[in-house]
């Protein structure tokens, strides 16, 4: 069987620590990608002496360093020089499953724009593990094997996540529709991710769990929003003004997009900003939200834990215990209690072994 070809996009900044990891699963593919391309985006702790390692072993890899200029720009700078039919755009501290690149070849035999898979998250401290049943929401997935979003029996923003490692894409499909990651220094997948989503007319889902996706490690971009806490305001604003260049999926996203966006956001603020209303023109961006989210509700809730979030948002600055515990309750409503469960014990055991010493 003569499967489409597939290039790998492998962004690394700084991940010496567990880059051995994820370049080892990547090297044991039971079918073997048809290119890797590894951009180091500047690393300063030896990330390159590993992947030289590597590239060594496999000669048909590619390795280019950069100055650090971000990851918007390493994945860019990749879709540019990749020549295979469809690309997935990996992270350095990820650890793929075996059959990662069979099952995605198999997924898109039929050609379809975007492939989506299911994965796992494990704790990078305890190596505590769970599936991210969530990530891929099956409650809102059509009958059928390739579909677009107008088939969704949600829509794009709750049925997906919008990160970018756990998807496949056609690149003709990318680069027609010139879809870049913008440079944003948090929240840049999902302008992208999202946007290509949408505006797919052909989507499949793996079934199947190919990606152990590491949280809970201290360097992690997703752990540090707080670095530049507008810019998943802007991101908002560019995935809303892309959306409306095509009045169908304005149309049919809006109502569940305005949710969306604003459960996002407040989380994300959360993440900024801790429990201070700090935050210039991303309050004003909130408030905003808020009445836009009043005005066009309807009977069809996509998001019904955001009522929570919103009266977390609205105890911030007068009880912090109140808001933490309605916050806290808006994600177990959002991510079910096996996850609460994985976070709880993570954070008991790293506890544990702060006390001990390890």
């Amino acid at each position: 069987m003569i499967f489409p070809t597939i290039s790998v996009i492998l962004t690394v900044f700084d991940q010496a620590d567990c880059l051995t990891e994820t370049l080892e699963s990547l090297s044991n593919q039971t079918l073997q990608p048809y290119e890797v391309i590894i951009v180091n985006d500047g690393s300063r702790d030896g990330s390159q002496r590993i992947i030289d390692c590597y590239i060594e072993q496999n000669p048909d890899w590619k390795s280019y360093e950069t100055e650090n200029r971000g990851v918007s720009k390493a994945r860019n700078f990749g879709l540019q020089i990749a020549s295979g039919m469809y690309v997935i755009f990996l992270d350095g501290d990820d650890i793929f499953s075996k059959e990662l690149i069979l099952s995605f070849s198999e997924g898109c035999l039929s050609l379809p724009d975007v492939v989506v898979c299911r994965a796992r998250e494990f704790d990078h401290d305890t190596y505590l593990s769970t599936p991210m049943s969530w990530s891929v929401r099956k409650t809102y997935l059509p009958h059928m094997r390739i579909f677009s979003s107008s088939n969704l029996r949600g829509t794009v923003c709750y049925t997906f996540m919008g990160w970018a490692w756990d998807k496949l894409f056609k690149r003709d499909y990318l680069l027609k529709n010139d879809f870049r990651f913008p440079e944003l220094k948090n929240s840049e997948d999902l302008v992208f991710v999202y946007s290509a989503i949408m505006f797919a007319t052909s989507i499949s889902v793996v079934d199947e769990e190919l990606i152990s996706h590491r949280v809970m490690r201290k360097y992690s971009l997703s752990n540090n929003l707080g670095k530049s806490p507008e810019d998943f305001a802007k991101a908002i604003m560019l995935l809303e003004k892309r959306m409306k260049t095509k009045s169908s999926v304005w149309y049919q996203e809006k109502t569940c997009f305005i949710q969306w966006a604003l459960d996002f956001y407040l989380w994300a603020q959360r993440g900024a900003y801790g429990n201070s209303n700090a935050g210039g023109k991303s309050i004003f961006y909130i408030n905003e939200l808020k009445q836009l989210y009043l005005s066009e509700l309807d009977k069809r809730q996509y998001f019904p834990f955001l009522r929570w979030r919103i009266l977390a948002d609205t105890c911030r600055g007068k009880s912090n215990f109140c808001s933490s515990f309605l916050y806290y309750l808006s994600c177990l409503i959002k991510f079910g209690s096996r996850r609460s469960v994985f976070i709880l014990f993570s954070k008991v055991i790293r506890q544990i072994r702060y006390i001990l010493g390890y």
